[in-house]
């Protein structure tokens, strides 16, 4: 059995899926806008999270992106000991 095959198989498999580039930095780039506007320091890492940081997915949906940014309000105002809205 040639144990080669079915990576073969899967590397072609994903010649067709591209990401849309434009659209992740249109995300990345509304987010990152969002954030600092709040007062997030952002620093980009290719880590896991940490104590102290989060990590953000650009591959969530555009709407749920918009859903998120006012619980990143509310944690800044809850950080800065603000009472939240």
């Amino acid at each position: 059995m040639d144990l080669l095959a079915p990576m073969v198989r899967f590397f072609i498999n994903l010649d067709p899926l591209t990401a849309d580039v434009r659209q992740l930095q249109a995300r990345r780039d509304r987010l990152v806008k969002t954030l600092r506007d709040l007062g997030y320091d952002l620093h980009a890492r290719v880590l896991p999270g940490s104590p102290g940081y989060f990590r953000l997915s650009l591959t969530a949906t555009d709407e749920m992106i918009e859903r998120s940014l006012p619980g990143f309000a509310r944690a800044m105002e809850r950080a800065r000991g603000a009472s939240p809205r």
